[in-house]
C-alpha cells in the first residue's frame, strides 16, 4: 500500500471518528478539537494544552473501538489536561450513542453497564428490538467489499505473484491488520 494512500485513509477515518466522539464529548462539556497525524514510537495519541490532538498514523491498523477510545481519551484531556489517566470513557459497540465518563476504568465500566441495562429495559418495555450482543452473534465468515477497480487489479496482481487466491490474500491481510 502506498504511503500517501495510507495517510489519506487514516485522515478520513480519524476525521469521521473524531466527529462521532466529539458528539459524545460535548455532552460532558468537552470542547471540540482538530488533529494532526504523525508516526509515533511510544504513543497512540497526545493532546496539547491548546486543544490540538496528535494521532499516531499507525492507529489506523487497530480495531475501530481502539481508534474511538484513543480519540475519546485525548478529548478528555481537553477538559482536564494532565498526563495522569484521570478520565476514562466506557463505550458500547451495540449502542454507539451511549458513553460513560468516570475517574476510574472500573467506575466507567460500571456506569456504561448500568446505562445499557436501563436502555435495554426501556426498549423491551416499548416493544423495540434489542441489538444482539456482538460477542454472542454468529457470523457466516462471508462478506462483500466494494473497492475501486485499481485496488482490485493491484490485489489480483499481488495474489497472482504470490501464487495464492485473491480470497486467501485478502484474508491474510485482514488477519494481520
Amino acid at each position: 500500500m502506498k504511503s500517501h494512500g495510507y495517510r489519506e485513509r487514516a485522515e478520513e477515518t480519524f476525521q469521521r471518528y473524531l466527529l462521532k466522539c466529539q458528539q459524545v464529548a460535548e455532552r460532558h462539556g468537552i470542547p471540540s478539537a482538530t488533529f494532526v497525524l504523525r508516526k509515533m514510537n511510544t504513543r497512540w495519541g497526545s493532546c496539547s494544552s491548546k486543544g490540538g490532538i496528535t494521532l499516531n498514523l499507525h492507529l489506523i491498523q487497530t480495531p475501530v473501538h481502539c481508534i474511538e477510545y484513543v480519540i475519546m481519551h485525548e478529548l478528555c484531556h481537553l477538559k482536564h489536561h494532565s498526563r495522569l489517566p484521570q478520565e476514562h470513557v466506557a463505550l458500547c459497540a451495540e449502542f454507539p450513542s451511549l458513553s460513560w465518563l468516570s475517574s476510574t476504568p472500573e467506575s466507567a465500566l460500571k456506569g456504561i453497564r448500568k446505562t445499557v441495562a436501563e436502555v435495554i429495559e426501556d426498549m423491551q418495555e416499548c416493544g423495540e428490538m434489542v441489538p444482539e450482543p456482538l460477542a454472542t452473534r454468529k457470523f457466516s465468515g462471508k462478506f462483500q467489499v466494494r473497492i475501486s477497480p485499481e485496488i482490485h487489479r493491484n490485489l489480483a496482481m499481488e495474489a497472482a505473484e504470490e501464487h495464492i487466491s485473491l480470497n486467501r490474500l485478502i484474508s491474510a491481510k485482514l488477519a494481520h491488520a
